[in-house]
């Protein structure tokens, strides 16, 4: 029990999901498995939030570069893995871990992506417009923290008009998450209400 609890939420939920989520639904109480599942997502939004307040106080007439590495840090941690960069002292074993699954492409080490796989898998087949609205939440998601990164690095860099970017860039990220976010929620609630329809009857 105290190896779990000294786990970060996304390192509980790849474990957790492994043995399928059906079973991983029916094995907790359904709101705690869809906020358990939710979690990491949640965990992301807190990161970009504190990624925002810093480049929020950042001084746009005499810009510290440190606050952009402070940002571009925060923002790796919220990506879940889902793209590569370089490793830094400060990552998690867990962390380094996944670089170098995705850098040697062993299994998939993107949490979003395994988040919206095994929730999507919970769809009923006629629900075709919401695993797409999934698929492009998940594209764009990724997407838009690739572009951040970029941006952040180019501006820690001394990029005047990377820093220019900077707070515009990860808004989008952070209504990125979001998106992403209530799509898990809508699938979750649809499996939930199958699933409660299916007892009743």
């Amino acid at each position: 029990m105290q190896a779990e609890a000294a786990e970060d939420p996304q390192t509980q939920l790849r474990r957790a999901l492994l043995q399928g989520p059906v079973r991983f639904l029916r094995d907790r109480q359904r709101s705690n498995a869809g906020q358990f599942i939710l979690s990491p997502i949640k965990a992301s939004k807190q990161r970009l939030e504190t990624a925002m307040k810093a480049l929020e106080a950042q001084n746009v007439y005499d810009p510290d570069p440190l606050i952009y590495k402070t940002a571009l840090s925060l923002v790796r941690s919220a990506s879940l893995n889902c793209y590569i960069f370089p490793a830094s002292e400060g990552d998690t074993i867990e962390t380094k871990m996944s670089l170098l699954q995705g850098q040697l492409g062993i299994g998939d080490a993107c949490t979003f992506r395994l988040i919206e796989k095994n929730v999507v898998s919970l769809l009923p087949l006629q629900k075709e417009e919401l695993r797409k609205d999934a698929a492009n939440a998940l594209t764009d998601l990724i997407r838009s923290y690739r572009r951040l990164d970029d941006i952040l690095n180019r501006a820690y860099g001394g990029d005047v008009f990377a820093a220019e970017e900077a707070v515009n860039s990860l808004q989008y990220t952070m209504a990125s998450t979001a998106s992403f976010q209530n799509i898990i929620e809508r699938c979750l609630d649809m499996y939930s209400s199958r699933s409660q329809n299916a007892v009743v009857g």
